[in-house]
Protein backbone atom coordinates (compact mmCIF):
# COMPACT_ATOMS: atom_id res chain seq x y z
CA UNK A 1 0.00 0.00 0.00
CA UNK A 2 2.84 2.41 0.99
CA UNK A 3 4.66 1.59 -2.32
CA UNK A 4 1.74 2.27 -4.43
CA UNK A 5 0.92 5.46 -2.94
CA UNK A 6 4.32 6.74 -3.86
CA UNK A 7 3.95 5.62 -6.97
CA UNK A 8 0.63 7.48 -7.64
CA UNK A 9 2.22 10.41 -5.55
CA UNK A 10 5.39 10.12 -8.36
CA UNK A 11 3.42 9.99 -11.37
CA UNK A 12 1.17 13.17 -10.50
CA UNK A 13 4.75 14.99 -9.60
CA UNK A 14 5.56 13.74 -13.17
CA UNK A 15 2.37 15.68 -15.02
CA UNK A 16 2.51 18.48 -12.90
CA UNK A 17 6.27 18.57 -14.40
CA UNK A 18 5.19 18.15 -17.80
CA UNK A 19 2.71 20.98 -17.64
CA UNK A 20 4.95 23.47 -16.40
CA UNK A 21 7.49 22.84 -19.53
CA UNK A 22 4.74 22.81 -21.94
CA UNK A 23 3.96 26.42 -20.35
CA UNK A 24 6.84 27.77 -19.94
CA UNK A 25 8.04 26.57 -24.02
CA UNK A 26 4.34 27.39 -25.45
CA UNK A 27 4.42 31.31 -25.26
CA UNK A 28 8.43 31.49 -26.42
CA UNK A 29 7.28 28.92 -29.55
CA UNK A 30 4.32 30.42 -30.17
CA UNK A 31 6.50 34.36 -29.75
CA UNK A 32 9.12 33.18 -32.59
CA UNK A 33 6.50 31.93 -34.27
CA UNK A 34 4.50 35.36 -35.05
CA UNK A 35 8.00 37.05 -35.09
CA UNK A 36 9.01 34.88 -37.93
CA UNK A 37 9.82 37.67 -40.47
CA UNK A 38 8.00 35.98 -42.99
CA UNK A 39 4.87 36.02 -41.00
CA UNK A 40 5.52 39.47 -39.27
CA UNK A 41 5.96 42.77 -40.42
CA UNK A 42 5.13 45.84 -37.66
CA UNK A 43 3.98 48.23 -40.45
CA UNK A 44 3.60 51.73 -40.56
CA UNK A 45 0.93 54.13 -40.03
CA UNK A 46 -0.17 56.02 -42.90
CA UNK A 47 -3.29 58.02 -42.59
CA UNK A 48 -4.86 55.91 -39.98
CA UNK A 49 -4.04 52.64 -42.12
CA UNK A 50 -0.90 50.20 -41.28
CA UNK A 51 0.52 49.42 -44.13
CA UNK A 52 2.97 46.38 -44.67
CA UNK A 53 7.06 47.02 -45.22
CA UNK A 54 7.15 44.25 -47.43
CA UNK A 55 5.06 42.91 -50.57
CA UNK A 56 3.56 39.53 -50.52
CA UNK A 57 6.14 36.63 -50.62
CA UNK A 58 6.18 34.20 -53.59
CA UNK A 59 4.28 31.69 -51.23
CA UNK A 60 0.81 33.10 -50.43
CA UNK A 61 0.47 33.64 -46.65
CA UNK A 62 4.19 35.27 -46.39
CA UNK A 63 6.50 38.67 -46.92
CA UNK A 64 8.89 39.28 -48.77
CA UNK A 65 12.18 39.02 -47.38
CA UNK A 66 13.38 42.70 -47.93
CA UNK A 67 11.08 45.45 -48.65
CA UNK A 68 13.41 45.84 -52.40
CA UNK A 69 12.20 42.24 -52.96
CA UNK A 70 8.95 42.09 -55.98
CA UNK A 71 7.41 39.18 -54.19
CA UNK A 72 4.85 36.95 -55.94
CA UNK A 73 2.12 38.09 -58.50
CA UNK A 74 -0.89 37.30 -57.68
CA UNK A 75 -4.56 37.11 -60.10
CA UNK A 76 -7.03 39.23 -58.75
CA UNK A 77 -9.57 37.67 -56.52
CA UNK A 78 -7.08 34.44 -56.49
CA UNK A 79 -4.23 33.05 -53.91
CA UNK A 80 -2.78 31.05 -56.47
CA UNK A 81 -3.14 31.81 -60.31
CA UNK A 82 -4.84 30.04 -62.81
CA UNK A 83 -3.70 31.82 -66.34
CA UNK A 84 -6.94 29.62 -67.87
CA UNK A 85 -9.48 32.39 -66.87
CA UNK A 86 -9.97 35.39 -64.42
CA UNK A 87 -12.09 35.37 -61.27
CA UNK A 88 -16.20 36.72 -62.17
CA UNK A 89 -16.29 37.04 -57.96
CA UNK A 90 -17.57 40.87 -57.13
CA UNK A 91 -15.00 41.14 -54.05
CA UNK A 92 -11.73 39.76 -53.20
CA UNK A 93 -13.09 36.88 -50.81
CA UNK A 94 -11.13 36.27 -47.50
CA UNK A 95 -10.33 32.58 -48.23
CA UNK A 96 -8.36 33.82 -51.31
CA UNK A 97 -6.46 36.27 -49.67
CA UNK A 98 -2.74 35.74 -50.15
CA UNK A 99 -1.49 38.17 -47.21
CA UNK A 100 -0.24 36.99 -43.96
CA UNK A 101 -2.66 36.20 -41.32
CA UNK A 102 -3.58 39.51 -40.16
CA UNK A 103 -3.52 41.51 -43.10
CA UNK A 104 -5.25 41.96 -46.28
CA UNK A 105 -5.49 43.47 -49.98
CA UNK A 106 -6.06 47.08 -49.25
CA UNK A 107 -9.45 48.33 -50.48
CA UNK A 108 -9.34 51.15 -53.93
CA UNK A 109 -9.82 53.73 -50.88
CA UNK A 110 -6.82 53.05 -48.70
CA UNK A 111 -5.10 52.41 -51.75
CA UNK A 112 -6.32 56.21 -52.88
CA UNK A 113 -5.08 57.41 -49.67
CA UNK A 114 -1.84 56.02 -50.29
CA UNK A 115 -1.61 57.38 -53.69
CA UNK A 116 -2.15 61.14 -51.91
CA UNK A 117 1.14 60.64 -50.29
CA UNK A 118 2.96 59.87 -53.27
CA UNK A 119 6.76 60.86 -52.55
CA UNK A 120 9.81 60.65 -54.80
CA UNK A 121 10.99 57.55 -57.59
CA UNK A 122 14.05 56.34 -55.81
CA UNK A 123 16.68 53.34 -56.00
CA UNK A 124 17.28 51.33 -52.95
CA UNK A 125 19.69 48.42 -53.17
CA UNK A 126 19.36 48.77 -56.66
CA UNK A 127 15.57 47.92 -56.82
CA UNK A 128 14.16 51.21 -58.67
CA UNK A 129 10.73 52.20 -56.99
CA UNK A 130 8.48 54.82 -55.09
CA UNK A 131 8.50 56.42 -51.94
CA UNK A 132 4.39 56.86 -50.67
CA UNK A 133 3.84 58.54 -46.95
CA UNK A 134 5.95 61.14 -45.40
CA UNK A 135 9.18 60.75 -43.13
CA UNK A 136 8.78 58.78 -40.95
CA UNK A 137 5.80 56.94 -41.81
CA UNK A 138 7.09 55.92 -44.76
CA UNK A 139 7.07 53.05 -47.30
CA UNK A 140 9.13 51.68 -50.45
CA UNK A 141 7.01 49.65 -53.28
CA UNK A 142 9.29 48.58 -55.97
CA UNK A 143 8.46 48.78 -59.28
CA UNK A 144 8.27 44.87 -59.78
CA UNK A 145 6.79 45.40 -63.23
CA UNK A 146 3.28 42.37 -63.76
CA UNK A 147 2.80 38.96 -64.98
CA UNK A 148 0.65 38.96 -68.59
CA UNK A 149 1.21 35.00 -67.81
CA UNK A 150 3.24 32.72 -66.69
CA UNK A 151 6.25 33.48 -69.14
CA UNK A 152 5.89 37.23 -69.81
CA UNK A 153 7.12 39.51 -66.82
CA UNK A 154 5.97 42.89 -68.29
CA UNK A 155 8.32 46.33 -67.34
CA UNK A 156 9.82 45.13 -64.52
CA UNK A 157 12.20 47.51 -62.96
CA UNK A 158 9.94 50.50 -65.08
CA UNK A 159 6.50 50.44 -63.21
CA UNK A 160 5.04 49.16 -60.08
CA UNK A 161 1.44 48.12 -59.89
CA UNK A 162 -0.28 46.77 -57.25
CA UNK A 163 -3.71 45.28 -56.40
CA UNK A 164 -6.73 46.68 -54.62
CA UNK A 165 -9.46 44.53 -53.60
CA UNK A 166 -12.07 46.68 -55.33
CA UNK A 167 -13.72 45.79 -58.36
CA UNK A 168 -14.17 48.15 -61.51
CA UNK A 169 -16.27 45.55 -63.26
CA UNK A 170 -16.54 41.69 -64.18
CA UNK A 171 -13.47 42.30 -65.54
CA UNK A 172 -10.90 44.33 -64.07
CA UNK A 173 -10.41 45.98 -60.92
CA UNK A 174 -9.43 48.97 -59.52
CA UNK A 175 -4.45 49.15 -58.96
CA UNK A 176 -1.97 51.27 -57.70
CA UNK A 177 0.59 52.13 -60.53
CA UNK A 178 3.44 54.65 -60.71
CA UNK A 179 6.96 54.70 -62.89
CA UNK A 180 9.67 57.55 -62.34
CA UNK A 181 7.06 60.20 -64.05
CA UNK A 182 3.71 60.11 -62.05
CA UNK A 183 1.27 57.88 -59.91
CA UNK A 184 -2.22 57.04 -60.81
CA UNK A 185 -5.02 54.72 -59.58
CA UNK A 186 -6.04 52.85 -62.43
CA UNK A 187 -7.68 49.79 -63.52
CA UNK A 188 -6.23 46.34 -65.04
CA UNK A 189 -7.64 43.55 -66.02
CA UNK A 190 -8.24 40.48 -63.31
CA UNK A 191 -6.63 38.64 -65.77
CA UNK A 192 -3.08 39.80 -65.02
CA UNK A 193 -0.43 38.98 -62.09
CA UNK A 194 0.14 42.27 -59.86
CA UNK A 195 2.14 42.49 -57.09
CA UNK A 196 0.55 43.11 -53.39
CA UNK A 197 1.28 45.11 -50.34
CA UNK A 198 -0.93 44.30 -47.81
CA UNK A 199 -3.04 46.68 -45.06
CA UNK A 200 -3.67 45.46 -40.95
CA UNK A 201 -7.13 44.04 -40.44
CA UNK A 202 -6.96 45.36 -37.56
CA UNK A 203 -9.50 47.67 -36.40
CA UNK A 204 -8.33 51.44 -37.19
CA UNK A 205 -8.78 51.90 -32.95
CA UNK A 206 -5.18 51.16 -32.53
CA UNK A 207 -4.16 53.07 -35.94
CA UNK A 208 -6.43 55.78 -34.95
CA UNK A 209 -5.02 55.99 -31.40
CA UNK A 210 -0.96 55.83 -32.79
CA UNK A 211 -2.34 58.49 -35.38
CA UNK A 212 -3.88 60.88 -32.40
CA UNK A 213 -0.79 60.92 -30.28
CA UNK A 214 1.08 61.42 -33.67
CA UNK A 215 -0.55 64.27 -34.20
CA UNK A 216 -0.64 65.77 -30.28
CA UNK A 217 3.18 65.27 -30.46
CA UNK A 218 3.40 67.12 -33.77
CA UNK A 219 1.33 70.05 -32.55
CA UNK A 220 3.38 70.11 -29.19
CA UNK A 221 6.42 70.29 -31.55
CA UNK A 222 4.21 73.46 -33.24
CA UNK A 223 3.09 74.60 -29.69
CA UNK A 224 7.13 74.20 -28.59
CA UNK A 225 8.25 75.62 -31.60
CA UNK A 226 5.66 78.74 -32.39
CA UNK A 227 7.15 79.08 -28.03
CA UNK A 228 10.52 79.54 -28.99
CA UNK A 229 9.82 82.17 -31.76
CA UNK A 230 7.80 84.25 -29.64
CA UNK A 231 10.73 84.03 -26.97
CA UNK A 232 13.15 84.85 -29.92
CA UNK A 233 10.88 87.55 -31.05
CA UNK A 234 10.82 89.05 -27.84
CA UNK A 235 14.11 88.95 -27.26
CA UNK A 236 15.07 90.85 -30.69
CA UNK A 237 12.59 93.30 -29.53
CA UNK A 238 14.49 93.61 -26.45
CA UNK A 239 17.81 93.85 -28.74
CA UNK A 240 15.54 96.26 -30.45
CA UNK A 241 14.92 98.81 -27.59
CA UNK A 242 17.94 98.06 -25.75
CA UNK A 243 20.80 96.96 -28.11
CA UNK A 244 24.01 95.55 -27.20
CA UNK A 245 26.42 96.97 -25.30
CA UNK A 246 30.24 97.08 -26.72
CA UNK A 247 33.13 99.07 -25.15
CA UNK A 248 30.35 100.56 -23.87
CA UNK A 249 28.53 101.86 -26.52
CA UNK A 250 24.49 100.58 -27.09
CA UNK A 251 24.41 99.27 -30.74
CA UNK A 252 21.57 98.42 -32.70
CA UNK A 253 21.70 94.85 -33.74
CA UNK A 254 20.23 95.69 -37.15
CA UNK A 255 20.92 97.92 -40.06
CA UNK A 256 18.47 101.45 -40.72
CA UNK A 257 15.56 100.55 -43.78
CA UNK A 258 13.19 103.51 -44.10
CA UNK A 259 14.23 107.00 -42.21
CA UNK A 260 12.91 106.09 -38.50
CA UNK A 261 12.49 102.11 -38.80
CA UNK A 262 15.26 99.05 -38.74
CA UNK A 263 15.28 96.35 -40.82
CA UNK A 264 13.18 92.81 -40.10
CA UNK A 265 16.56 90.96 -39.36
CA UNK A 266 19.94 91.48 -38.67
CA UNK A 267 21.18 90.02 -42.21
CA UNK A 268 19.16 92.45 -43.90
CA UNK A 269 20.76 95.33 -46.10
CA UNK A 270 18.07 97.82 -45.27
CA UNK A 271 18.68 101.02 -47.29
CA UNK A 272 21.60 103.51 -48.06
CA UNK A 273 22.02 107.10 -46.91
CA UNK A 274 24.33 109.66 -48.35
CA UNK A 275 26.12 111.62 -45.37
CA UNK A 276 23.79 113.82 -43.74
CA UNK A 277 20.95 113.67 -45.64
CA UNK A 278 17.65 111.49 -44.52
CA UNK A 279 16.67 110.11 -47.63
CA UNK A 280 16.98 106.07 -48.22
CA UNK A 281 17.83 104.73 -51.40
CA UNK A 282 17.45 101.56 -52.13
CA UNK A 283 20.36 98.67 -51.92
CA UNK A 284 19.14 96.93 -54.87
CA UNK A 285 19.00 97.67 -58.31
CA UNK A 286 21.68 98.72 -60.33
CA UNK A 287 20.86 102.66 -61.04
CA UNK A 288 18.04 104.70 -59.84
CA UNK A 289 16.70 107.87 -60.46
CA UNK A 290 17.02 111.44 -58.59
CA UNK A 291 20.21 111.28 -57.85
CA UNK A 292 21.95 114.27 -56.31
CA UNK A 293 25.59 113.74 -56.57
CA UNK A 294 26.31 116.66 -54.51
CA UNK A 295 28.16 116.53 -51.04
CA UNK A 296 25.66 117.78 -48.39
CA UNK A 297 27.09 120.17 -46.15
CA UNK A 298 27.49 120.81 -42.29
CA UNK A 299 30.69 119.68 -39.67
CA UNK A 300 28.57 116.66 -38.23
CA UNK A 301 25.45 114.81 -39.10
CA UNK A 302 22.44 117.14 -37.78
CA UNK A 303 19.51 115.73 -35.91
CA UNK A 304 16.90 117.11 -38.41
CA UNK A 305 18.31 114.47 -41.54
CA UNK A 306 18.90 111.59 -39.20
CA UNK A 307 17.78 108.53 -40.27
CA UNK A 308 17.59 106.18 -37.65
CA UNK A 309 14.43 105.60 -35.29
CA UNK A 310 13.42 107.49 -32.36
CA UNK A 311 16.20 107.20 -29.04
CA UNK A 312 18.88 106.18 -31.62
CA UNK A 313 21.50 108.30 -33.68
CA UNK A 314 24.34 107.98 -36.46
CA UNK A 315 27.29 106.59 -34.74
CA UNK A 316 30.25 108.91 -34.29
CA UNK A 317 33.94 108.25 -35.63
CA UNK A 318 35.43 107.49 -32.51
CA UNK A 319 32.41 104.96 -31.43
CA UNK A 320 32.74 103.29 -34.57
CA UNK A 321 36.72 102.64 -34.16
CA UNK A 322 35.67 101.79 -30.52
CA UNK A 323 33.91 98.78 -32.33
CA UNK A 324 36.27 98.20 -35.00
CA UNK A 325 38.54 97.29 -32.23
CA UNK A 326 36.09 95.18 -30.03
CA UNK A 327 37.47 92.18 -31.10
CA UNK A 328 40.62 92.70 -33.22
CA UNK A 329 40.56 94.28 -36.52
CA UNK A 330 39.85 91.28 -38.38
CA UNK A 331 36.65 90.74 -36.49
CA UNK A 332 35.00 87.29 -37.45
CA UNK A 333 33.57 86.51 -40.99
CA UNK A 334 29.87 85.16 -40.64
CA UNK A 335 27.37 84.18 -43.40
CA UNK A 336 23.61 84.17 -42.71
CA UNK A 337 21.16 82.96 -44.78
CA UNK A 338 23.58 83.79 -47.48
CA UNK A 339 24.54 87.49 -46.81
CA UNK A 340 28.24 87.70 -46.36
CA UNK A 341 29.42 90.15 -43.15
CA UNK A 342 31.02 90.20 -40.21
CA UNK A 343 30.72 89.57 -36.61
CA UNK A 344 31.96 92.70 -33.94
CA UNK A 345 32.08 92.39 -30.44
CA UNK A 346 32.49 89.64 -28.23
CA UNK A 347 29.89 86.84 -27.77
CA UNK A 348 27.36 87.29 -26.05
CA UNK A 349 27.46 91.18 -26.48
CA UNK A 350 28.15 90.83 -30.59
CA UNK A 351 26.44 92.12 -33.97
CA UNK A 352 26.55 91.64 -37.59
CA UNK A 353 27.35 94.01 -39.92
CA UNK A 354 25.70 92.50 -43.58
CA UNK A 355 28.33 93.80 -46.64
CA UNK A 356 25.80 95.88 -47.95
CA UNK A 357 27.89 97.35 -50.61
CA UNK A 358 27.67 101.15 -52.13
CA UNK A 359 26.22 103.34 -54.51
CA UNK A 360 28.96 105.70 -55.89
CA UNK A 361 29.00 109.36 -55.29
CA UNK A 362 28.98 110.42 -58.87
CA UNK A 363 26.38 108.18 -60.77
CA UNK A 364 24.65 106.60 -57.67
CA UNK A 365 25.32 102.88 -59.35
CA UNK A 366 25.39 99.89 -56.77
CA UNK A 367 28.45 98.22 -56.23
CA UNK A 368 30.57 95.70 -53.98
CA UNK A 369 27.48 93.57 -52.80
CA UNK A 370 28.44 91.31 -50.57
CA UNK A 371 32.01 92.15 -51.28
CA UNK A 372 32.19 95.44 -49.08
CA UNK A 373 30.62 96.82 -46.31
CA UNK A 374 30.68 100.25 -45.77
CA UNK A 375 29.04 102.49 -42.90
CA UNK A 376 28.51 105.68 -42.45
CA UNK A 377 29.82 107.67 -39.11
CA UNK A 378 28.52 111.24 -38.15
CA UNK A 379 32.05 112.80 -38.37
CA UNK A 380 33.12 114.74 -41.27
CA UNK A 381 36.67 114.57 -42.57
CA UNK A 382 39.61 117.10 -40.80
CA UNK A 383 41.68 116.83 -43.78
CA UNK A 384 41.79 119.67 -46.30
CA UNK A 385 38.68 118.14 -48.21
CA UNK A 386 36.96 117.98 -44.66
CA UNK A 387 33.75 120.31 -46.80
CA UNK A 388 33.31 117.65 -49.35
CA UNK A 389 34.36 114.00 -47.18
CA UNK A 390 33.13 112.15 -43.72
CA UNK A 391 34.64 109.35 -42.19
CA UNK A 392 33.34 105.77 -42.98
CA UNK A 393 33.88 102.27 -41.36
CA UNK A 394 35.03 100.04 -43.86
CA UNK A 395 35.50 95.77 -44.01
CA UNK A 396 35.73 93.46 -46.54
CA UNK A 397 33.92 89.73 -45.02
CA UNK A 398 36.39 87.33 -46.53
CA UNK A 399 39.59 88.77 -44.92
CA UNK A 400 41.94 92.13 -43.85
CA UNK A 401 41.36 94.60 -40.79
CA UNK A 402 38.28 96.60 -40.76
CA UNK A 403 39.49 100.23 -41.65
CA UNK A 404 37.96 103.71 -41.06
CA UNK A 405 38.60 105.79 -43.98
CA UNK A 406 38.25 109.33 -44.95
CA UNK A 407 39.62 111.64 -48.12
CA UNK A 408 38.86 111.44 -51.43
CA UNK A 409 37.74 107.50 -50.64
CA UNK A 410 34.44 109.06 -48.55
CA UNK A 411 33.00 111.31 -50.86
CA UNK A 412 29.69 112.69 -48.91
CA UNK A 413 27.76 111.97 -51.97
CA UNK A 414 28.21 108.06 -51.75
CA UNK A 415 25.31 106.17 -49.94
CA UNK A 416 26.22 103.83 -47.43
CA UNK A 417 24.47 101.73 -44.75
CA UNK A 418 23.83 103.07 -41.28
CA UNK A 419 23.83 100.84 -38.13
CA UNK A 420 22.93 103.10 -35.31
CA UNK A 421 24.16 103.93 -31.60
CA UNK A 422 21.38 104.79 -28.61
CA UNK A 423 21.14 108.13 -27.31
Amino acid sequence: MTLFRILIKQAIIMRANILILFLLLFPTLLFSQNRDPRFHDNGVIINGVRWATRNVGTTPGTFADTPEDFGGYFQWNRRTTNWANKSLASVWQNANNPCPQGWRVPTSAELEQLFNLTGSWTTRNGVNGRLFGRIPNQIFLPAAGFRINAEVLANSDEWGVYWSSTQVDASSAWDLRFNNYAASIYWTSRYYGLTIRCVSVETHREAEEVERRRLEEERRQQDEQARRQREAEAHRLQQDQHGVIINGVRWATRNVASPGTFTARPEDAGMLFQWNRRRGWTSTGANVDGWNNSPASGTSWSRVNDPCPPGWRVPTSSELALLMSSNGTHSVRQVINGVEGRLFGNAPNQIFLPAVGQRFSGTGALSDINRRGGYWSSTQDTGLRGATNAVQFWFTPTGGPARMLSGDMSNRATALSIRCVAE
